[in-house]
């Protein structure tokens, strides 16, 4: 949502969206983002997760949307 971007709720999210799937017992923490989406690929390398070259066609909506992951490994 443009109105949401540069608040800083994803940056405050974040901490607390890794330390839960830390918590959970993963060893990874995936964070998926549209290919093509250039500030939300930004935004995904500035949180620590690199993309691994995963990517995946989504058909959710009769669409079909490639998907890339970015992974972060955790402690």
């Amino acid at each position: 949502m443009p109105e949401a971007w540069g608040t800083g709720t994803g940056r405050q999210l974040m901490p607390a969206t890794t330390a839960s799937v830390e918590q959970a017992g993963c060893t990874h923490a995936p964070l998926w983002v549209l290919r093509d989406n250039q500030r939300a690929r930004r935004f995904c390398e500035a949180a620590g997760r690199c993309a691994d070259g995963t990517v995946v066609q989504d058909t959710t909506g009769g669409g079909s949307l490639g998907k890339l992951r970015g992974r972060r490994a955790l402690s």
